[in-house]
């Protein structure tokens, strides 16, 4: 099995923390995915070093189980549940008893697996595997939203490289991955990928300039500049979006891109969305 990278730090923080204060349980700690084991990473209300660095081998205690199942799993008493005991001496040492893991799926393989425990013994109802099991999702969903952004990213930057040389269906294909980066845009809660996605879309929309960084035709630069979200608006009408399909895209009301339109129009000194869209090309703003 390939060794998987790392599931970013500050994303998995929030999730332990969330699943702590989902579950009221006082501790919750991650193991990342390593080649053919699950190799634990500490968390949150640990007392002890013990389980930090743990490798556990697949199909071996409660996380190895997980790894070889794809399912999550619980136990009432960890000293006397049906799995090998094989890593019982670090959880006694930590003092853990009941425990339930989940296992974070992406693209179906499995990269984590999240634990949440109590120092006492605890049949886990529904209520608290359901909590545990709705923040791996909400994480595992933030990541492929990540890896998507990433993987247009790189389209873009690419395709902005080789701007000179777009045929018309590159470039209509360009606008139409600049629109769903946009689109995207407002999923992201990462700083660092969002300033990426940012400055690819800022790259993609220099490809309605001249060479010599000038607009394509004489064109006044609006005194207040258009905000992130009238360009969004923008780079979806621009494809064809209905103000029904653009809210949809962009998970904002229709009346809400109504508005967004008529005040981009405004600053444009434009009366229609067509016009809106073509000042804004020359401008430089969208592709």
């Amino acid at each position: 099995m390939t060794t998987h990278a790392a599931l970013d730090a500050d994303a998995t923080r929030a999730a332990l923390r969330t699943i702590r204060t989902r579950t009221e349980l006082p501790v919750s700690f991650v193991g990342l995915v390593d080649d053919d084991q699950v190799v634990l990473r500490g968390g949150v209300g640990l007392r002890t070093p013990a389980l930090n660095g743990l490798p556990v081998a697949r199909g071996a205690g409660l996380g190895g189980h997980v790894l070889r199942t794809g399912r999550p799993t619980a136990v009432a008493d960890y000293s006397t549940a049906g799995i090998t005991q094989h890593y019982h001496a670090q959880v006694q040492a930590e003092g853990l008893r009941s425990m339930v893991a989940v296992p974070l799926v992406l693209h179906g393989t499995v990269r984590a697996v999240f634990y949440a425990a109590d120092r006492r013994e605890s049949a886990f109802g529904d209520a608290v595997l359901g909590a545990v099991a709705r923040t791996v999702r909400d994480l595992a969903y933030e990541l492929r939203v990540r890896d998507e952004v990433e993987r247009r990213v790189r389209f873009a930057e690419a395709a902005a490289a080789e701007q000179s040389a777009l045929a018309g269906s590159d470039r209509e294909l360009l606008r139409e991955v600049f629109s769903e980066l946009r689109a995207l845009a407002g999923e992201i809660a990462d700083g660092a990928v969002r300033s990426r996605l940012e400055s690819a879309c800022g790259r993609i929309s220099g490809l309605g300039r001249m060479p010599d960084g000038s607009v394509t035709e004489s064109a006044t630069v609006p005194d207040r500049p258009l905000t992130a979200r009238e360009l969004d608006v923008l780079a979806q009408v621009a494809l064809g979006c209905t103000n029904n399909e653009a809210a949809q895209r962009l998970s904002i009301g229709a009346e809400t891109v109504k508005a967004y339109l008529r005040s981009a129009a405004q600053k444009l000194g434009t009366r229609t969305r067509f016009e809106s869209v073509t000042r804004a090309r020359s401008l430089g703003l969208l592709p």
